[in-house]
């Protein structure tokens, strides 16, 4: 019993630990063009940084990083506006990894694209997980009222709006100014023709 105790203790708090020591790090080549990558992203030079970040795959980089680099790849499409291609990335990483904010990157990518009833299908989920995350709240709001699902968008958009009234976000701003649209509009009448 003690050893089988000993042994959980070793795999929960040890190997952590030395899987992110250096013994067990990047290899220099791999570290070297990731970096590459990072300082080029950080410099608006997407290109090059999709650039290198491919070269550290081929380095063996998906495996040394834990599939991070896929997010990073990732990042610089999405800021290229290439979203379906940002979209392909950010799910290879998920295939190993459960990243809330990775999905979300998904529902944007796809709201961007105007696919809204996938944004919607995305971000369902992770309401349902977490209810209290105002960017998930603002994007299912929105990807809610593009597809004209009005009754739920305005539910969710007053949900919002009351639990967070002081927040000044820009997600905010944008719900109480389509509440206040709303509210302007007179309800529409059905154009049929009544039959007697």
């Amino acid at each position: 019993m003690r050893v089988l105790v000993f042994i959980a203790l070793y795999l929960t708090t040890i190997c952590p630990t030395l899987a992110n020591s250096p013994m067990f790090s990047l290899s220099p080549e791999v570290d070297k063009l990731i970096k590459s990558g990072i300082e080029c992203e950080n410099q608006s030079k997407y290109d090059a940084a999709i650039s290198f970040y491919r070269k550290a795959i081929l380095k063996g980089a998906v495996k040394q990083s834990n599939g991070t680099i896929y997010v990073d790849m990732g990042s610089c499409y999405e800021k290229q506006q290439k979203f379906n291609e940002a979209i392909t990335n950010y799910r290879l990483y998920l295939k190993s990894h459960k990243d809330f904010s990775i999905s979300i990157n998904i529902a944007r990518c796809y709201y961007r694209l105007q696919q809204y009833s996938l944004s919607r299908a995305e971000l369902k989920p992770l309401l349902e997980s977490q209810p209290g995350n105002t960017e998930v709240k603002a994007l299912y709001t929105m990807a809610n009222f593009k597809i004209e699902k009005v009754r739920p968008a305005v539910s969710t958009l007053r949900s919002f709006v009351e639990t967070y009234p002081d927040h000044d976000a820009y997600e905010y701003g944008e719900a109480k100014r389509i509440l206040a649209e709303i509210s302007k509009k007179p309800a529409t009448r059905s154009t049929k023709p009544c039959r007697r």
